[in-house]
């Protein structure tokens, strides 16, 4: 009977010994797997910082006709701009802003496009001009390929808008539709090549606009000749406004209600079909849209009434309004009650002739579109 009751003790006893040792195993491995996410936590703080707080260098970059200024501007993206929330309606990657959403200040950079004729000796003179009165102004100069390849890179998400652009063969709608699509993905000054400079940017706005800070100032733009439109030959604005999507989904509209009316695609819009290019794409097109956008974000009826002839800057919701002395001074006569003289467009209109661009460019596809249409 004794030998009987020693085997169970015994067995009970291996058991207990077999648990201690297990328990010890488990607290050992515990100790281990601690000490490797300790390194590896250690090893992300002292890593990730140099790469967070690294700037982009600040100095002016003069982009020539011949390089692709894209690199350059994605590269300031990611190290300065907000990061970019889903647009859900267009799938562009860019967040639209309100007005009270935008950028503190507007990007100091000054947009320009030459066709295949590229740089006149002219346009150099007045190129230099705007880099003189504005040193610390970067400088992007597109060319017919690199301007595509832009479109290409930042409008890849909002496939309607890149098949549009891509798809024009009129070299002015190409152009008027370029400025809105930088202005909205980029910001900065738009400016034609035919525009000179003659107040530093940073006078632009009156100073008593530039101190109120509880009403931003997100667009610049100059009355015309006509007392009431907006120039478009020099535009000023904040990058990812709400505004100039609302301008690009008007273009687009426009772009494809010409080619249905004229039973095209729009690859086949002709000059021709499209008539009055300031209403399709240009400074009509802009100033509509803007002013629809601007009526929609402050719940008024902002018509061209507001803005016809003014004297005075007229700020429009966030849109600063010039008179027409600022942009468009030599078209409007040079009036002397309006305040200064901002730019001054000479007027090339290389755009007006019977395929809308410089001479020679796309001339024989649009000749045999048209003959064909």
């Amino acid at each position: 009977m004794a030998g009987l009751m020693v085997s169970p003790s015994r067995y009970v006893a291996a058991i207990v010994v077999f648990l201690l040792i297990f328990n010890m195993y488990l607290f050992n491995r515990v100790i281990r797997l601690n000490t490797q996410n300790e390194a590896l936590e250690m090893s992300l703080h002292t890593a990730i910082p140099a790469a967070i707080t690294s700037k982009t260098d600040p100095a002016t970059v003069t982009v020539t006709a011949t390089v692709t200024a894209t690199k350059t501007l994605n590269a300031e993206k990611t190290a300065n701009a907000p990061a970019p929330a889903g647009d859900t309606e267009t799938g562009t990657g860019i967040k639209p802003l309100l007005a009270h959403e935008a950028s503190p200040t507007f990007p100091a950079k000054i947009w320009h496009k030459c066709g295949p004729k590229g740089v006149s000796e002219q346009a150099q003179k007045l190129m230099k001009l705007w880099l003189e009165k504005n040193p610390h102004f970067r400088h992007e100069l597109l060319t017919d390929d690199s301007a595509d390849q832009y479109v290409r890179e930042n409008y890849a998400d909002w496939p309607d808008v890149l098949e549009t652009y891509m798809a024009l063969q009129v070299p002015i709608l190409k152009a008027d539709f370029l400025r809105v699509l930088i202005l909205y993905a980029d910001g900065g000054i738009w400016s034609d090549l035919d525009v000179q400079d003659e107040v530093p940017v940073s006078g632009w706005i009156p100073e008593k606009y530039t101190k109120d800070t509880e009403h931003p100032v997100n667009v610049v733009v100059g009355i015309e000749f006509d007392g009431w439109q907006f120039t478009s030959w020099t535009v000023m604005a904040k990058p990812h406004l709400l505004h100039f999507k609302n301008v690009i989904e008007y273009v687009v509209k426009q772009l494809k209600t010409t080619a249905i009316e004229n039973h095209v695609s729009l690859s086949q819009i002709t000059k021709a079909m499209v008539g009055e290019v300031v209403a399709v794409t240009g400074p009509q097109a802009i100033t509509m849209a803007l002013l629809q956008s601007v009526s929609e974000e402050t719940g008024q009826d902002i018509t061209k009434q507001h803005i016809h002839q003014l004297k005075e800057p007229k700020l429009i919701g966030d849109i600063m309004v010039l008179p027409q002395a600022a942009f468009a001074a030599l078209q409007g006569g040079n009036p002397t009650d309006q305040g200064p003289y901002l730019v001054s467009h000479q007027y090339a209109g290389s755009w007006k002739n019977e395929v809308g661009g410089e001479e020679g460019q796309n001339a024989p596809k649009t000749q045999q579109t048209a003959a064909s249409s």
